[in-house]
């Protein structure tokens, strides 16, 4: 069953890319810099940003239906295939061809994925977590988010965007490693296991408030930077909670481990070079995608 997980895991990458290029030009209908419950009926006339809601909860479908078929490390690297993908679909709107950045990058995303899969052999994992655990896992992400929401409070333009990114990659993770127990709960317990346990309503919690940050992520900033710290944070989140807190393993031969860590690294440098591509500086939306030489005007003077 590894092959409906990697296939899962791929769609589910190539519907977040979908989810972030198109929710991105939604926020052009809205006034203020923040995004909060009462801008959300304005969005929810917008039928660009109603797309991009539709990817995204196909998105989270088909993540859980690999995490049913394979661990948080197994699927969660492969999610980072959504900036490659991201910035396949900015560079086709644009009518451009991707740079050699972006193909390098990608070919390092590509590379560093397959090689930490090949070599960790993800494995085991457990279908609860206990309310102690729980407790610290839930102060380790509340601090996180007030250092990003501090940040964001404090700043603006990019800096900003990359501070809402940064929270929103981590709720993402975490409601990724929510969402493997709910899937392993109603695999052995059936529907009354999740039904009957915090995990899935806390999933639910935690997914809309990443889809909130993840919205005034996109909206300040250029697409490839936020999305790219989304991309990063989720699953190296994800993957932290399935080693520290659901028993999940990766080969630990020291000759492994070393492999892992660099290939961790590789991804990260494949991410910050596909963020940092000239080719990738802001997305077309609306008006700027029916003329483009609108929007390479405007990327020119900002």
């Amino acid at each position: 069953m590894v092959i409906v997980s990697v296939i899962a895991a791929m769609a589910a990458a190539f519907s977040n890319s979908m989810a972030a290029f198109l929710m991105q030009g939604a926020d052009k209908q809205l006034e203020s810099d923040d995004i909060g419950p009462s801008q959300i009926w304005v969005l929810l006339r917008h039928p660009r940003w109603l797309a991009g809601q539709g990817f995204d909860a196909l998105a989270f479908v088909l993540q859980a239906v690999a995490l049913a078929f394979g661990t948080l490390l197994f699927v969660e690297p492969m999610l980072v295939m959504s900036l490659p993908i991201t910035i396949a679909l900015r560079t086709w709107s644009a009518r451009q061809w991707p740079g050699r950045l972006g193909v390098t990058g990608s070919l390092l995303c590509v590379t560093a994925i397959s090689v930490f899969i090949g070599v960790g052999q993800p494995s085991g994992g457990g279908s609860t977590i206990s309310l102690g655990e729980a407790m610290y896992l839930g102060i380790a992400v509340a601090v996180i988010l007030a250092v990003c929401l501090g940040a964001a409070a404090m700043t603006r333009g990019n800096i900003r965007a990359v501070a809402f990114a940064a929270g929103a990659g981590t709720v993402y993770g975490t409601t990724a490693g929510l969402t493997k127990v709910v899937t392993t709960q109603l695999e052995h317990q059936g529907i009354l296991g999740p039904l009957t346990s915090w995990e899935l309503y806390t999933a639910i919690i935690t997914g809309v408030t990443g889809v909130l940050l993840a919205q005034n992520a996109l909206k300040p900033g250029a697409l490839a930077a936020p999305v790219a710290v989304i991309i990063l944070g989720d699953p190296l989140v994800a993957i932290a909670i399935g080693l520290l807190w659901l028993g999940e393993t990766l080969n630990s031969a020291p000759w492994a481990i070393a492999v892992e860590v660099l290939m961790i690294a590789l991804m990260i440098v494949g991410i910050a070079i596909l963020a940092n591509q000239p080719e990738s500086a802001a997305a077309p939306t609306g008006d700027q995608a029916e003329n483009p030489e609108s929007s390479e005007a405007e990327v020119a003077s900002g």
